[in-house]
C-alpha cells in the first residue's frame, strides 16, 4: 500500500511537471514569435531611416522606434529588466493549478489578493531553473531570457578559432562511413569510456560514434584571423574607436545562459488515507523536474520543432541536493519577503 502510494504520488508530481513545461514551451514559442515580429519593425526602421537620409542628402534622419515597441512589450511579457514578468507567472498560476488537479496539496491562497503570505511551508513548492538561478532567484518566476545586444557579434568575432570536429559510425555489415556534426552528437550516459559520444536522432538514434579531426592547414588559419581582424577593425572605425556603443543597442530575445539551460521543478505533497488511524491521513513528499530543449530562439527559428519537454531522472545525487529546499522556503517566507506585493524586492535588478 505504501509503495502504491508513493507511485501515485510521483506520478501526480511528474504529470504537474510535465504540464507546467508544457506551459514554458508555449512561452518560448512566443519568444520566437515576438522575436520575428521584432525583426519585421526593425525592417520598417531601417527603411524608414534610409528613405529619410536619402530625402535630405544624408543631412538629417528619421527613426520611428516601431522596434522599441516590441522590446518594451517583450520586456513586460517575459521579464527581461524585472524579476519576474507576466508570462513566467502564469506558469506558475497554471502550476497551481495543475498540481490541484493531480491532487497533490496545495495551500497557496487566491491569486487575487496583494497582501498575502505564503504558507509554511508551502505546497508546491517551484523552483524555475534552479540549477543556474539558484536560490531565492530560482523561487521567482522566471524564464532565464535576456536581451541580446549588438556586441554579441562581436563577441563571436573575438572567440578564438575552435577545432572543428565531428563524428562518424560505419556499419558492419556493408562499411558505408555515416558523418555527425557536434549538433548531431550527445555524451552517452553510463558508458565505460569517458567522454563517449553517441547519435542524438534520426535513424542511428542511440549508436555510438567515432572522433574524426577536420584539421585545418595554416593558411587556412591565417585566412581566417586576418578576417575577423579586418572585420573588427572595420567595426571600431565605425564605433568611433570604441565597442562600448554596441553594449547599448538591444537586439532579440535570447538565452540568458550559456549553453541554454530551461528547467521546470515541482516539489509537493500528496495525501494519503490512513485506514490505522481512522480518518486520519498522511502526507507523502514528491518531486519531478523537467528540462525544455529547442533549437533557438532568434526570428529565424520561428519554423523550428517546438521545445521539447522531458522528464530529468531523479537520483540520489539530486536528491541530496534538494532535501533542504522546504526548510529554506519556510525561512524565506518566515521573513516576510515573499508576498505578492514585495516579490519584486527577492531579487537583484539588473
Amino acid at each position: 500500500m505504501v509503495y502504491s502510494a508513493k507511485e501515485r504520488a510521483v506520478r501526480a508530481a511528474d504529470l504537474t511537471a510535465l504540464s507546467g513545461g508544457a506551459v514554458y514551451g508555449n512561452g518560448l514559442q512566443l519568444v520566437r514569435l515576438t522575436n520575428a515580429i521584432l525583426l519585421g519593425f526593425a525592417v520598417v526602421d531601417l527603411v524608414v531611416i534610409a528613405a529619410s537620409r536619402g530625402l535630405t542628402e544624408g543631412i538629417t534622419q528619421v527613426d520611428p522606434h516601431f522596434r522599441d515597441i516590441v522590446q518594451k512589450t517583450q520586456d513586460v511579457l517575459f521579464g527581461l529588466s524585472y524579476p519576474t514578468g507576466a508570462y513566467p507567472f502564469l506558469i506558475f498560476s497554471e502550476g497551481l493549478s495543475l498540481a490541484s488537479d493531480n491532487q497533490l496539496v496545495n495551500n497557496w491562497p487566491s491569486l487575487g489578493g496583494l497582501s498575502w503570505r505564503v504558507p509554511i511551508p508551502p505546497s508546491p513548492i517551484f523552483l524555475f531553473n534552479f540549477e543556474t538561478s539558484g536560490l531565492p532567484n530560482a523561487l521567482i518566476p522566471n524564464m532565464a531570457l535576456k536581451f541580446r545586444t549588438a556586441n554579441f557579434f562581436l563577441t563571436d568575432i573575438n572567440k578564438p578559432a575552435q577545432p572543428k570536429n565531428r563524428y562518424h559510425l560505419k556499419q558492419s555489415k556493408t562499411g558505408e562511413v555515416f558523418h555527425f556534426t557536434q549538433d548531431e552528437v550527445e555524451i552517452a550516459p553510463n558508458s565505460k569510456n569517458p567522454g563517449q559520444m553517441r547519435v542524438k536522432a534520426g535513424d542511428f538514434k542511440g549508436k555510438y560514434v567515432s572522433l574524426a579531426k577536420d584539421v585545418e592547414t595554416e593558411v587556412e588559419k591565417d585566412a581566417e584571423k586576418k578576417l575577423k581582424d579586418n572585420t573588427l577593425m572595420k567595426v571600431k572605425t565605425i564605433a568611433g574607436g570604441g565597442l562600448d556603443l554596441f553594449n547599448g543597442i538591444k537586439l532579440d530575445v535570447t538565452d540568458r545562459d550559456d549553453p541554454p539551460d530551461h528547467t521546470f521543478l515541482v516539489y509537493s505533497s500528496y495525501t494519503v488515507p490512513v485506514k490505522s488511524a481512522g480518518n486520519g491521513s498522511t502526507d507523502l513528499q514528491a518531486m519531478s523536474e523537467v528540462s525544455l530543449e529547442g533549437d533557438g530562439l532568434a526570428a529565424w527559428d520561428l519554423n523550428a520543432p517546438p521545445y521539447r519537454t522531458q522528464l530529468i531522472p531523479i537520483g540520489a545525487e539530486k536528491i541530496a541536493d534538494f532535501v533542504n529546499i522546504q526548510a529554506k522556503v519556510a525561512a524565506f517566507a518566515s521573513s516576510g519577503l515573499p508576498s505578492v506585493s514585495n516579490m519584486f524586492d527577492m531579487a537583484p535588478k539588473p
